[in-house]
């Protein structure tokens, strides 16, 4: 996919272009589909209330997350519109509006690979917890020792994997936006509000 936005070979091999084109939308449609319905067939690794809030005592009460299914839920709506408008717009040769939706379809498709480096992570962390005094990790997360004390800890940082992917993702758009000339507007009303501030502020 990240080959499809190299200029020099979209305009050295056009119909190769083409073709890897359709054929990743014809994939990324047929996967996310296929990654949905474990959630429809109740076969997904989430909490059984799609609408839980995952938290870990030790770590107080403002620290809370959705599950796992939600936070996929969620991106599924912008994932399909970005698969239509990519294609959509490469058939209508609108090629300025092509680029713009074929990259939103990069950001949101490279979504559960960015999970699996922030579940790597996690689990990495949790492997180096290990090495303490199972007690003093217990009591720091607020995790009981009954197994299904900790299988709901397991389900809460299994779905803040997705948390933490989702703040890479939005960065990512974020970052994007900002190159593309999005937010010059949002940047400078934010400018004029604080040059605002400041003369007031030397008047009083």
């Amino acid at each position: 996919m990240p080959l499809q936005h190299v200029e020099t070979l979209r305009k050295k091999w056009p119909l190769a272009h083409r073709a890897a084109g359709y054929a990743i939308l014809s994939l990324s449609l047929v996967l996310s589909m296929s990654g949905y319905w474990f959630f429809l067939s109740k076969t997904a690794y989430t909490h059984a209330n799609v609408f839980h809030i995952h938290s870990l005592k030790g770590l107080g009460p403002i620290l809370r997350w959705p599950t796992f299914e939600l936070t996929l839920w969620v991106i599924a709506p912008f994932y399909w519109l970005t698969v239509y408008k990519t294609a959509v717009t490469a058939r209508a040769r609108n090629f300025a509006q092509h680029r713009k939706w074929a990259v939103l379809h990069t950001i949101c498709a490279s979504f559960i690979s960015v999970e699996r480096v922030t579940l790597s992570l996690l689990y990495g962390i949790g492997y180096a917890l290990s090495f303490l005094p199972q007690e003093k990790v217990h009591e720091f997360f607020g995790v009981g020792h009954a197994v299904q004390d900790m299988a709901e800890a397991e389900l809460g940082v299994f779905a803040f994997a997705n948390i933490l992917s989702h703040a890479v993702i939005l960065s990512w758009l974020a970052f994007e936006c900002g190159r593309a000339g999005y937010l010059d507007s949002v940047k400078g009303y934010l400018s004029s509000r604080v040059n605002d501030a400041a003369v007031a502020k030397k008047v009083q």
